[in-house]
């Protein structure tokens, strides 16, 4: 599912792109302003974004290279009125994909659309194969991997569509080992979908998941396939499982069980052929007896069950996995003098990782974005380290402390740790700090963590 930005200040016109987006069966959020687009750009990943050029404070010339900056990938279309043509030309030397020329048919929006997403998906195409050629999918050899490494092959090899079920904490990889045991099946000449099922509401989860006739509820404007019938002959990646609605739970029991389901509002039986892969960051059988799981779909999900070891308890990984983003950050940067150090390599080992690879993976990305003369910067884990909160033993030193300094950087230190312990989703960071996000979001600025 491609996730579709509008920014655009004209009310009117923002409303219907966005509408007829949606009917398109788009998922679309818009915005009045690039500043409020770049707000939320640190927890939404857009994969197209049609940019109003002139806009009030940021620019969309401005906001485009702030995307830049920020490393997105998304397929920028900006929409410009015809005076602005030199503007136009100054942003597609920048990066810019495309453009529209106001005023434009809503269809015109469909077209380009259609037209980036078959540039997107040759590309994942070209990504893949010469991350194959490269060695992308990193075998990881530390003595808990190496059960978790048999268990793929063993699953990989089996002819069959067993159902999977991949346990571990947020960050660990599981998605990654999903994604191996794709390639490795008879499924792997088919897509290879995934769905986060804590990230929709359950209306809207069932019908991505199962789509939906035209008229079957409000602005269905059209018949829509779901992801069962996008992954046929493929993969199936129900990510966050433990967060599915109990209703839907039910229902996607007896899609497992019989490969056979209906679109939201219709009629007719239609049956698929492919493997279901689940993931959760929860304790499944401490969920079905607190009621929030179905028993009965957790037996059956759990036909062969992986669990990935956090981070901490495989140190042997994170030089590896440490010295291949780095490699891949070199390729995407174009940084390729830099190396990890003996000292480097000290401080990775002595961090225990709370946000597992999700967050080594983050450390190292700004490491090369911050590196200089060849040398990676680990500043993200050197400011947080050894935070200690005294005790009613600890003396204070006789040429005293700055207390307030040391209340801010104990504050920013716990901030940083909920945010990589969270993926940087700063909902769940605040409400793991016991805070409201507009609280996060200000004591963020205040210590210029970005």
């Amino acid at each position: 599912m491609y996730r579709i930005w509008i920014v655009e200040d004209e009310e009117n016109l923002r409303k219907a792109e966005e509408k007829f987006l949606n009917r398109c069966g788009y998922l679309v959020s818009s915005f009045e302003s690039a500043e409020d687009a770049l707000e939320k750009l640190s927890i939404e990943k857009p994969e197209i974004i049609f940019l109003d050029l002139n806009l009030p404070g940021i620019s969309g010339e401005e906001m485009l290279n702030k995307l830049k900056e920020r490393n997105s990938h998304a397929k920028v279309i900006i929409i410009s009125a015809y005076s602005e043509l030199d503007n136009v030309i100054s942003v597609m030397k920048i990066g810019a994909y495309d453009f529209i020329k106001k005023p434009f048919d809503l269809q015109e929006l469909r077209v380009r659309v259609e037209k980036a997403t078959e540039n997107i998906n040759l590309e994942k195409k070209l990504s893949d194969l010469k991350g194959n050629l490269r060695g992308e999918f990193i075998r990881l050899n530390s003595a808990p991997m190496a059960k978790v490494n048999k268990m793929i092959e063993h699953i990989g090899e089996t002819p069959g569509n067993t159902t999977v079920l991949i346990t571990g904490e947020s960050g660990s990889g599981k998605e990654y080992i999903a994604s191996l045991i794709h390639k490795k099946s008879k499924y792997s000449t088919g897509e290879f979908v995934e769905i986060n099922c804590s990230s929709f509401p359950e209306n809207l989860l069932e019908s991505e998941l199962f789509g939906h006739v035209k008229g079957a509820f409000t602005d269905a404007y059209q018949d829509k396939k779901g992801l069962f019938e996008v992954a046929n002959k493929g993969t199936l990646f129900l990510d966050e499982i433990g967060d599915m609605p109990l209703n839907l739970q039910s229902k996607l029991l007896k899609v497992i069980e019989n490969k056979v389901f209906k679109r939201v509002g219709g009629i007719k039986d239609i049956s698929v052929d492919l493997r279901i892969i689940a993931a959760t960051n929860k304790d499944l059988s401490e969920e079905v007896k607190n009621g929030n799981f179905r028993e009965d779909l957790f037996y059956r999900i759990n036909v062969f069950p992986i669990h990935v070891p956090p981070l901490r308890e495989r140190k042997e990984d994170i030089i590896p996995l440490s010295e291949f983003f780095v490699e891949k950050y070199s390729r995407e940067f174009r940084k390729n003098d830099i190396s990890i150090s003996k000292d480097d390599k000290k401080i990775l080992l002595s961090h225990d990782w709370p946000g597992n690879i999700r967050e080594l993976k983050n450390v190292i990305e700004r490491g090369m974005i911050l590196a200089e003369s060849g040398k990676l910067s680990l500043t993200m884990i050197c400011d947080n380290r050894s935070i200690s909160i005294p005790d009613e033993e600890t003396e204070i030193p006789d040429e005293g402390i700055d207390l307030e300094d040391y209340l801010n950087t104990i504050e920013k230190g716990f901030i940083m740790k909920a945010l990589e312990k969270t993926g940087w989703n700063q909902s769940k960071a605040a409400a793991l700090l016991g805070m409201q996000r507009e609280i996060l979001r200000y004591r963020m600025k205040k210590y210029g963590i970005k």
